[in-house]
């Protein structure tokens, strides 16, 4: 994992996920009442002049969610966080409605906490130290080795 920013006086870290087992550090360091800023999308209803919906369109757009549930799905290889909208500067209207932000590898995040726990600076910082693990096998006619680099 990737810290671009951890300031514990305001409570809050800048993540970058860079495998699943950042998203499962994540998991055990999200609990409901947290805050996560992310980008993510929303289906918006088009209107006619009558109410009826005439289309739907999705847009992007960077929100931030007080957290209620998170799910890891190691299949697709995201982190669903599940929450009611607390603030979006891209559209009007989301506030308190509820939503969920797919984060996938790769794709930046806040964390707001009003307290870190140190459980959760502890595996934070374990998830920035693990480095790839690198795997040499090496063959000849007669016998072979296997080793592991860290």
């Amino acid at each position: 994992m990737k810290i671009l920013n951890l300031n514990l006086r305001e409570g809050v870290a800048e993540l970058i996920p860079e495998s699943v087992d950042d998203l499962w550090h994540l998991v055990n360091i999200l609990r409901p009442g947290d805050i996560v800023e992310a980008k993510t999308s929303r289906v918006i209803k088009i209107r006619g002049s009558m109410g009826e919906v005439e289309g739907r369109s999705r847009v992007s757009l960077k929100i931030k969610l007080k957290v209620e549930a998170v799910q890891l799905d190691l299949y697709v290889k995201r982190l669903k966080i599940y929450g009611i909208v607390e603030e979006s500067k891209d559209l009007d209207g989301l506030k308190g409605k509820h939503h969920s932000i797919n984060l996938r590898i790769g794709e930046p995040v806040s964390l707001f906490k009003n307290k870190w726990l140190p459980n959760e600076l502890e595996r934070l910082n374990r998830a920035t130290s693990e480095g790839k693990k690198l795997i040499i096998v090496s063959v000849d006619r007669d016998e072979c080795c296997i080793a592991m680099v860290r």
